[in-house]
């Protein structure tokens, strides 16, 4: 995905252009080997002479101006991201404009959950939007607190929008959806984890045990 956005800002040209290049100019251009053109060639014949290249409107792609350029520094970025919510948003976590994301353990204590709570509040009484996941314990907390003081949150989530892990906030999700905003990263933990700190201006670790220290690491070296 890397290449084939250079090539696209070298070229001016969007990736429904690209696609429509004949192989063997892709093939030089990117140096692909033979066997991701076999591939490639497979993948355009199941699509037909006239395939519908339209990006669904809660898609991001990787050369959306909305697009979290950050996530381009993860080893492995996602190829897209899924939205739903507030658009207006997307531009503050594209350029990681005064946004805070909070990572933290599922099986925090109730003074844990309390002090994240009362941390998602704050931050939105400053007009901070909130990244976090959507799982058990701070991420779950820190929205709870954010939403309750009218902020504006963001789930990085792991799962597609259409699903809801764990299966119990069911409403805490709607209610991201609806005040503030959803987006799709990878499934993979480490991953997905490294997304949430990429979203943010800053990054707070509250309640951590010493094996998130990939996460802590992941934010600082940005």
């Amino acid at each position: 995905m890397a290449a084939l956005r250079a090539v696209s800002i070298e070229q001016d040209s969007g990736l429904d252009e690209l696609w429509n290049w004949p192989g063997p100019r892709l093939q030089r251009t990117l140096g692909w080997p033979d066997s991701v053109m076999a591939s490639l060639y497979r993948y355009r014949s199941s699509l037909g002479l006239s395939p519908d290249l339209t990006v669904p409107v809660d898609v991001l792609l990787p050369m959306d101006p909305n697009w979290p350029t950050s996530l381009n520094r993860l080893e492995r970025p996602p190829v897209a991201l899924y939205r739903q919510g507030d658009d207006g948003l997307l531009p503050s976590l594209a350029k990681r404009l005064a946004i805070i994301a909070v990572v933290g353990m599922r099986a925090a204590s109730s003074h844990g959950l309390q002090m994240a709570e009362q941390l998602g509040r704050s931050l939105a009484g400053a007009g901070w939007p909130v990244v976090s996941g959507l799982a058990e314990g701070i991420d779950a907390a820190v929205h709870r607190g954010c939403l309750s003081a009218g902020g504006s949150p963001v789930a990085v989530l792991g799962t597609p929008l259409s699903r809801t892990y764990p299966s119990h906030h069911i409403a805490l999700q709607e209610s991201v959806g609806l005040r503030g905003c959803c987006s799709l990263s990878s499934g993979q933990v480490n991953a997905f984890n490294r997304a949430i700190s990429q979203h943010g201006t800053g990054c707070l670790w509250p309640w951590l045990r010493r094996w998130w220290s990939w996460s802590v690491r992941s934010a600082v070296e940005r």
